[in-house]
């Protein structure tokens, strides 16, 4: 190799390099360049191979540019499509297969599912109407509250007017801002209805908040199977509020009891005597005592409970003295039953 000496700077190179390493300047043009179209001139030159960069360049952008647009063109696709898959709601019974199939559930095929029907909402928490079945009917509460507890207590519920479901006397947590589900139990032999009442308590865990649920006659569309009570006897009405009574039976005495008020009651005894002994809350209590609004349903006095040595089929006479107490607390009426009536 022998070294040369360059035009521009005076550089001592290699007689085989094509530019000097000291100024860049070009000294021959690459393999298959025509010398004779004056790429000795160094400007020229260096012009056309920015040239050719500034070409991969060029077309290096244009292939990215493609790329990109086929990727949106395919997201569009991809979300027209759901759209239209989500655009045709499912039938009530293909919603309940489909909740059956996607949560592996147990429940009967005939179980009437109102999906997501809010019975309730508040700043306290949201009640949502889940599934119908022949053991009881299911709420979901959502709690609202960021910081506390909520505590919830269903106490009956009534389809087309009849009382078929209740809760335990005791109330259930719901941590905040989660959703828990409740199964209010009883026998129901029409699943599908087209009314729902409901009533109960919802109170945060210090203590100060306080919200009752007082529903009456939600439409929530299904056929209407409204029971009728015409070949019974109303021997007792006050305010809105009538009763039969049923006589014994079961754990002692049972009421009909039939509200015809738009929000709930309950009962309280003030006074029972069985067969000339007195029977106050220490030694009875009543069972089912809350009738959502225009519903009906069975009150249980129960005096079998607390005395367990009673035979009820021996009891002779009865008599008592009943109260009626509003949603807000107040007495609104009073009644009286008696085995002589």
């Amino acid at each position: 190799m022998a070294l040369i000496t360059c035009k521009k700077c005076g550089g001592q190179i290699s007689d085989k390099a094509r530019k000097c390493p000291h100024c860049g300047y070009v000294l021959r043009a690459a393999k298959g360049e025509d010398i004779s179209l004056g790429y000795n001139d160094n400007e020229q030159l260096l012009g056309q191979i920015q040239q050719d960069d500034n070409t991969t360049v060029n077309r290096k952008k244009r292939n990215n540019s493609v790329l990109i647009g086929l990727g949106v063109v395919v997201i569009l696709l991809v979300s027209i499509i759901s759209i239209m898959l989500n655009s045709h709601p499912l039938k009530k019974s293909e919603k309940s297969q489909a909740v059956n199939t996607s949560s592996n559930s147990t429940k009967d095929s005939d179980d009437y599912i109102y999906d997501k029907t809010i019975l309730y909402d508040s700043d306290y928490a949201t009640l949502e109407l889940g599934a119908i079945t022949n053991q009881g009917i299911e709420i979901s509460i959502t709690s609202k509250l960021k910081n506390r507890d909520i505590s919830a207590i269903l106490n009956a519920s009534a389809l087309d007017g009849k009382v078929v479901a209740y809760s335990s006397p005791y109330s259930f947590k719901i941590q905040p801002g989660r959703t828990e589900t409740y199964l209010m139990e009883g026998t129901i032999d029409t699943i599908e209805h087209k009314y729902i009442s409901l009533c109960g308590e919802l109170y945060d865990d210090t203590g100060t908040g306080f919200e009752k649920i007082d529903i009456c006659d939600f439409e929530i569309g299904g056929n209407e199977n409204r029971e009728k009570y015409e070949n019974e006897k109303i021997d007792i009405s006050t305010n809105d509020v009538d009763v039969v009574n049923q006589g014994i039976g079961g754990t002692g005495i049972q009421l009909q009891v039939t509200n015809n008020n738009t929000h709930f009651i309950w009962l309280a005894c003030e006074q029972l005597e069985v067969d000339d002994k007195s029977y106050d809350y220490s030694n009875m209590y009543l069972e089912h005592a809350y009738i959502p609004g225009r519903s009906t349903g069975i009150i249980y006095v129960n005096i079998l409970g607390k005395n367990p040595d009673l035979v009820v089929s021996d009891i002779k006479e009865y008599n008592g003295v009943f109260k009626v107490i509003d949603n807000n607390g107040y007495t609104i009426g009073s009644f009286e039953i008696s085995s002589k009536t």
